[in-house]
């Protein structure tokens, strides 16, 4: 049985950054910042076509589906602009603890 934070839909916002549960429907967004190979230096996945994102996302998803990872698309509320992306690991809520991690960010977007 799946962590009951699955079965929600979560959205976290402060004046800089809208976190919302990740979906295939922000493809367009992430093409526009992942293909930059400073991004994934230091980080896996490699992400470096169209063909890589979506096998990216679809991965992302499926670990959802199976419980190992709430996934977040990261906004910029400023401008609008898909960020990036986090996810909430290793659910326990019998530990009642949560990991944050798998997080990266287009380049024009690090460092602020």
């Amino acid at each position: 049985m799946l962590p009951s934070i699955f079965n929600k839909e979560i959205i976290l916002q402060n004046r800089i950054a809208r976190l919302k549960p990740f979906s295939k429907d922000d493809f367009t967004g992430f093409s526009k910042i992942a293909f930059d190979k400073k991004i994934w230096e230091c980080t896996t996945p490699f992400i470096a076509n169209n063909n890589d994102l979506l096998q990216y996302i679809g991965d992302v998803l499926t670990q959802k589906a199976e419980g190992k990872r709430y996934p977040f698309t990261i906004i910029n509320t400023v401008t609008g602009q898909i960020a990036g992306s986090t996810s909430f690991l290793n659910v326990s809520e019998k530990h009642s603890c949560i990991e944050i991690g798998s997080t990266w960010l287009g380049v024009e977007f690090q460092k602020t």
